[in-house]
């Protein structure tokens, strides 16, 4: 939307006021009223254009006396002819360009910092213009999802801004050239303007997936090499200063081809993981009782909170050690990599040390239907080590009553765990 409309309407108020910094500051204001409306922008150039016209009267009704205003405002949309003499207002004093400048950074970091499917919704829908529903198709997601993407963008934006307007930050007179410094270096930053458009545009985007039972070994578009377990989902973009991964479910390995202007970041659950160059593992179980285990082979990484935890730890790991985090981002004590974070790429065997049966359990379904089941939490919560084939889970059934206090009951082709 930003790049869309910029340039007509400065170009239109710059003949309307008779001065072009003037103009700037007045379409500028103007996107930063509109930007901060909450819900659906139906027509933003018709919007666009009635604030910014308001605005002129609005300086106008400060210079002029009551009745030149009072005439003006009554002649509505056809004032425009009567504008275009009206004295420019003034610009303002330089002082401000520090803290503008400052309140730029925060901004852009911030939206820098939102999830990359989270910041691709914000952007498509509150700057590129896009409803929803079209959102939601060219993203692959539903509309619900994109509405919660916009309001998790949106709260951030508004949490930066609070920061900014805080009481001490800067002084409160500063507050509109702050927003107004942000509106033009958005303009010039975001999909469709000039000099540096491309900032939050991928150079290139791949998504890669795998079935139950399914493993791909594939080349990036940026050399790096990516490792997919079965049942896993990544979706990967590299921008022209980053590169990201989002690596929604399963399990992924990564050798990571070294380039220092371009730093990685893989992001699963509520973790971020920041690499240079290195091969490294990161094991996300999705949902709510999930989490991540992240173990390094080679070379080093960073590991935090992602960007929705503002009160983000982070731990550096170095070859041989792994960390795991919770669903909230909790990280727990580093420790050394076991031989279950390397099983799942060296063979069809995978090593567990004092796991879960529910855990064990879903590391065969990734392969395929084990037609094994437990429904008692209970049950479900027992730990077992060991190593097993992830394509015979009838050995694996044999071994359990052996190895738990469980047996086993089959019924109509499954065969249910039960507490002995």
């Amino acid at each position: 939307m930003i790049a869309r409309y910029y340039q007509e309407l400065l170009s239109y108020f710059t003949r309307m006021v008779q001065d072009r910094d003037s103009a700037a500051d007045i379409v500028q204001e103007a996107y930063a009223r509109v930007l901060a409306q909450r819900g659906e922008i139906v027509q933003p150039r018709a919007l666009l254009y009635h604030t910014a016209r308001n605005l002129v009267i609005d300086r106008h009704r400060r210079s002029v006396t009551r009745g030149e205003t009072e005439a003006m405002a009554a002649a509505g949309d056809d004032a425009g002819d009567d504008m275009a003499n009206l004295p420019a207002p003034a610009v303002y004093e330089p002082e401000a360009a520090l803290a503008s400048a400052q309140a730029v950074s925060a901004m852009l970091q911030a939206i820098e910092d939102l999830p990359s499917r989270c910041r691709e919704a914000f952007i498509l829908h509150r700057f590129d213009g896009l409803p929803h529903a079209e959102v939601a198709e060219r993203m692959g997601i539903s509309r619900k999802m994109v509405e919660q993407h916009i309001a998790l963008a949106m709260a951030a934006c508004r949490r930066c801004k609070a920061g900014l307007d805080a009481p001490g930050s800067v002084p409160a007179r500063d507050a509109v050239r702050r927003r107004r410094a942000i509106v033009a270096s958005l303009a010039l930053v975001l999909p469709g303007g000039v000099a540096g458009a491309l900032w939050w545009r991928p150079v290139a985007t791949s998504v890669h997936a795998t079935a139950r039972g399914e493993r791909i070994d594939t080349m990036l578009a940026d050399g790096s090499r990516l490792q997919l377990a079965p049942d896993s989902r990544a979706a990967v973009g590299i921008y022209r200063n980053r590169r990201e991964i989002e690596l929604a479910r399963g399990q992924a390995r990564f050798e990571i081809s070294r380039d220092a202007g371009r730093p990685l970041t893989v992001l699963a659950g509520a973790l971020r993981i920041t690499v240079v160059g290195t091969r490294f593992s990161v094991h996300h179980a999705a949902g709510p009782h999930g989490g991540v285990r992240v173990a390094v082979e080679e070379g080093r990484v960073r590991v935090a909170r992602g960007g929705w935890f503002a009160d983000s730890g982070s731990v550096e790991l170095v070859a041989g050690q792994a960390v795991a985090g919770d669903a909230n981002g909790t990280l727990g004590t580093v420790g050394a990599v076991l031989a279950a974070d390397l099983s799942p790429w060296h063979a069809r065997r995978m090593s567990f040390d004092n796991a879960t049966l529910g855990r064990v359990l879903a590391a065969f379904e990734r392969y395929g239907d084990s037609g094994l089941r437990v429904r008692d939490p209970a049950v479900a919560a027992l730990r077992l080590t060991g190593t097993f084939d992830l394509l015979r889970p009838d050995r694996f059934a044999q071994l359990l009553p052996h190895a738990l206090p469980v047996r086993l009951s089959s019924a109509g082709g499954l065969t249910e765990i039960r507490a002995r």
